[in-house]
């Protein structure tokens, strides 16, 4: 979906000349919240959605808290996209606009990048059978109380129970397109279009829904008006029904691909 070459998008540009790139590392307590109001399912999904970009690639990317090991009751931000993304990247730095939040309520963004040609070995770990992939958010300490980042817990990612016919959403940046100005994901729905009769055993599934280059780690999951949001997916590859020939169908992998990806990180942590 996002290995051809392509122009770095705009909202790069735009970024860099109202912030400063950023580094290090941050241990997250908890997550700000611009007011009172509650957030609807999609909504708190934008939250955690964000664009992942380079000069070659353009990606989706999200945001799940992971328990740290080493500090009990904190957690550590990690990005979950498309290994294909990082992969196609190369030796150039990828981009994240992190949005934060100023006194007076006005979302900015600072531009954290990772990767370049310096990071041996991979900064990532990444499934060993599927085109997931995963790494530690980083953001320095001292920007913690500006970052507005909802981050998903690892209980909100489902895994198996996608089935035929199901409802589900994604968010992503087509074509490196955002929804908005503060650069939320563009929001699109469809249903599960494939059955598998060992459901337990599934690792992928199509969503009859149209994907583009940038919609690569877009977060599949299921639309409620109220409670927590169900990751049940995310979305991978736009298939073709022969070379050059775009079909209106989207593959996915599950979402227990997506935790045993968060768990080789983890090992690797500890290691």
């Amino acid at each position: 979906m996002t290995t051809h070459p392509c122009a770095k998008p705009r909202w790069i540009h735009r970024v860099r000349r109202t912030v400063f790139i950023v580094w290090g590392a941050v241990v997250l307590a908890s997550c700000a919240s611009l007011s009172t109001t509650p957030l609807n399912t999609t909504e708190t999904m934008m939250w955690c959605t964000y664009p992942l970009a380079s000069q070659k690639v353009i990606g989706t990317c999200f945001l799940v808290a992971v328990r740290d090991p080493h500090l009990p009751g904190r957690y550590r931000p990690v990005v979950v996209t498309s290994t294909h993304v990082l992969k196609a990247a190369g030796n150039d730095p990828l981009s994240i606009p992190l949005r934060m939040i100023g006194a007076h309520g006005q979302v900015f963004f600072a531009l954290v990048e990772v990767g370049g040609a310096d990071k041996t070995p991979p900064y990532y770990v990444c499934h060993p059978t599927q085109d997931v992939a995963a790494f530690l958010l980083p953001v320095p300490t001292d920007l913690e109380p500006l970052l507005v980042v909802r981050l998903l817990e690892e209980n909100h990612l489902a895994g198996g129970d996608s089935r035929a016919g199901d409802a589900v959403a994604f968010l992503g940046f087509p074509e490196g397109l955002p929804g908005s100005p503060d650069l939320f994901p563009v929001l699109r729905e469809g249903c599960v279009a494939s059955y598998d009769p060992n459901q337990l055993a599934a690792r992928l599934f199509l969503i009859n829904s149209d994907v583009y280059p940038g919609d690569s780690g877009a977060p599949v999951f299921r639309v409620s008006p109220k409670g927590k949001p169900k990751v049940v997916g995310m979305v991978v590859e736009r298939l073709e029904i022969r070379e050059g020939e775009r079909s209106p169908l989207a593959l996915a992998v599950d979402g227990g691909v997506i935790r045993e990806t968060l768990q080789l990180l983890a090992n690797r942590r500890e290691d």
